[in-house]
Formats: structure tokens, sequence, C-alpha cells
């Protein structure tokens, strides 16, 4: 299992950084909108339709090829409505997210300090803007689940922490990361109600944030 999860998270990290476009440099730039999303490729593998957090899911006015066929990405999107069509959407670009694993079995202890750009809870996901150090190498990211607890009205509250192997990389650059969290990933030990405290090893020191699930 320990080689399996190194794997998909490097694979994760070489998909990271890269965008596409959709950019008519001849056209008037209309408002544009950054969320996070999910975005799904059809049985030809091209991305079709997006569904940002808390909205409804939008049509694409123009597919995008070059995916996995019948796969769900996790994207930060950046995109506009059409004047004339409030159902579709045109795609201006995409980066991609990491979706965090649980990492509670690593041996390493994951506590390498990076920086937080912003934390927001985005329904379904906890949703992060992070900025490592690095020399375009390999960072490991995911949660370790701390522990569970109690009050006395009945209400759970689950201790996460994220974890961060910067993986003995020189820190010579800051590169630009977005990861979230799935809330369903916690279904087993808490329920609707309950809350997640989520500790973040940052520069600064470590700091907490609390969500309700």
């Amino acid at each position: 299992m320990h080689k399996v999860f190194i794997l998909i998270l490097s694979l994760l990290f070489v998909c990271l950084g890269h965008s596409c476009s959709q950019t008519d440099e001849s056209s008037f730039y209309p408002s544009l909108i950054t969320e996070f999303a999910e975005i799904y490729a059809d049985a030809n593998g091209s991305l079709y339709k997006i569904r940002p957090d808390r909205k409804p899911a939008y049509y694409l006015t123009s597919p995008l090829p070059g995916y996995h066929p019948n796969t769900e990405y996790r994207a930060a999107c950046t995109y506009s409505f059409p004047e004339t069509d409030s159902s579709a959407v045109k795609l201006y670009r995409l980066e991609r997210v990491v979706i965090l694993q649980d990492s509670t079995e690593q041996t390493y202890p994951g506590t390498d300090p990076l920086q937080l750009i912003s934390i927001w809870d985005g329904g379904e996901f906890i949703n992060l803007h992070l900025q490592v150090k690095t020399q375009n190498a390999i960072h490991y990211l995911g949660y370790r689940m701390d522990s569970v607890r109690i009050d006395v009205h009945k209400k759970r509250t689950v201790y996460l922490s994220l974890y961060h192997n910067r993986n003995n990389n020189p820190q010579f650059y800051s590169q630009k990361l977005y990861a979230s969290l799935s809330k369903s990933y916690l279904k087993a030990v808490i329920e609707p109600g309950d809350s997640i405290c989520l500790y973040i090893p940052t520069v600064e020191g470590k700091r907490s944030w609390k969500f309700i699930y």
C-alpha cells in the first residue's frame, strides 16, 4: 500500500500546474469566475461539464479533448457565462486540484511546514490554496486522522492534521498548490452536524480551522 500511495501522489503532482485555454485573443473578456469544481470527461475523453462547489452543473460551450474517457476530475476552473445561455459556460483555464488521501499510516511524520494562502468550506470539500518551497521535485500531501472526541451534547469532532512531506527537496522556489479534502471520506466516524478540526503545519506555526460536517 505504501508504494501505491506514493505512486498516486506522484502522478497527481506531475499533473498539477498544467492548464488549458480556450481563449480567443481577439475576443472581449467578460467577467471571469474562478472556483473549485468537479469536471467531467465523456466517453471520447473530452471535458464537457463542470459542477462548481455549492452550484449546479454547467455544460461547456466547447468540449476540451485529450483526457481519460468517462473520468471525473477536480480542478480550479476559470469560466464565464455567455450572454445568451445560463446553462453553459466558456472555460478559459483549469488547474488540477490534489484530492488529499488518508496518510495516517505513513511512517514519515508529515509535519513539514508550508504556506497557507487561504482555506474555505466548499460544501462537500474543505479547500486549500497552498504554497511550498521547492526545486521542481515531488512533495507529498495527505491528511492524518488524529482522534475523534464526543462532547457533553454527544456531538463528535474529528481532529485531522494536514500531511506534508517535502521529500528533502531544496527550498528554492515558491510553487502554488491547490488541494481538497473530501468530507465524504469521514462519514464512517462522524455524522451531519458534527465538526471537523484541521491542523496545518504552516511557516508561522501549527494552526487549526474548524468546519461543520
